[in-house]
């Protein structure tokens, strides 16, 4: 189920991750309001499990919320930096995996679905220098005779 930090700081966000979630709730809903705390610097709120999470917008905030979070979002440089959360998602993972959604598991882990793949080369998004596309373990797709779509064999 969709939870978000704090859906008041953008509630044209919060509807776009409703409706990518086949979500029906209205982004104002109060199971999905969140109760993080936002300023110029980013936003800090608890997890469902407990635990602390910090979106970080400014390097001033950074020292800060790492010393405090469980778990640190940002677009900046920050593993050098920061140090005592569990775990960082900064500007070198985001290059790396893309965009990302987690999704907290019953075990406590977080499992992501990331934009970026082994297999993709795209002209917006190329793999690496020096990286060897895997095969492709699928056929393009062919049409049946009465209009349909079936895997090529």
């Amino acid at each position: 189920m969709l939870e978000i930090l704090n859906a008041r700081a953008n509630m044209f966000g919060a509807a776009q991750w409703l409706a990518s979630d086949a979500d029906r709730r209205k982004p104002d809903a109060q199971d999905i309001a969140g109760k993080g705390r936002c300023d110029r610097s980013g936003c800090i709120g608890r997890m469902r499990d407990g635990r602390i999470l910090a979106l970080v917008l400014s390097r001033a905030a950074l020292t800060e919320d790492c010393g405090r979070a469980d778990i640190v979002v940002t677009a900046l440089q920050a593993a050098a930096y920061c140090k005592g959360p569990e775990l960082v998602i900064d500007r070198d993972w985001l290059k790396v995996r893309g965009a990302a959604r987690g999704f907290l598991q019953t075990d406590g882990t977080i499992r992501f679905e990331t934009s970026l793949s082994p297999l993709a080369d795209r002209p917006w998004s190329p793999l690496p220098a020096g990286t060897v596309r895997a095969a492709a373990k699928h056929q393009p797709a062919k049409p049946k005779d009465d209009g349909g779509w079936v895997k090529a064999r």
